[in-house]
């Protein structure tokens, strides 16, 4: 997918009007674009969703984090994949904090109902590279 796709995606319409409305902005905008890109499957748009090159992903499920862009999109490719169309990431809350740093708190849904014990939580760290905020680590 082009990044331009994004841009006329219901799914992506609807996640900007709410943060808009909740005066989201910086680091707290780009961690609900991301977890919004899982819900819509928008694994390669980049319009709003930008991952360094050399970005790390650690999740204490793996033993051995991600590393680089290329191993974290094909990671989120292949998650995507294993989840089905019916399974989506919801955000719960979302925090921003100092130095480019934010957090949200997530859950998944089967076909809009809550799947038990699956509240996830996920830190960013961001970057300001060339004027465009960037996620360095998460």
């Amino acid at each position: 997918m082009r990044s331009s796709c994004i841009s006329t995606c219901s799914i992506y319409k609807r996640l900007q009007n709410k943060l808009n409305k909740m005066n989201a902005s910086g680091p707290a905008r780009m961690l609900v674009c991301y977890v919004g890109h899982h819900h819509g499957r928008l694994l390669h748009c980049s319009s709003c969703l930008t991952l360094s090159n050399d970005c790390i992903f650690q999740d204490l499920i793996f033993y051995i984090p991600f590393g680089g862009k290329e191993s974290i999109m094909n990671f989120r490719q292949n998650l995507m994949e294993a989840m089905g169309q019916n399974v989506h990431f919801v955000i719960d809350s979302w925090m921003e904090g100092d130095n480019l740093t934010a957090s949200v708190i997530w859950h998944l849904e089967w076909k809009g109902k809550e799947i038990p014990h699956t509240t996830g939580c996920n830190f960013f760290e961001c970057q300001q590279i060339d004027g465009k905020l960037i996620i360095r680590n998460y």
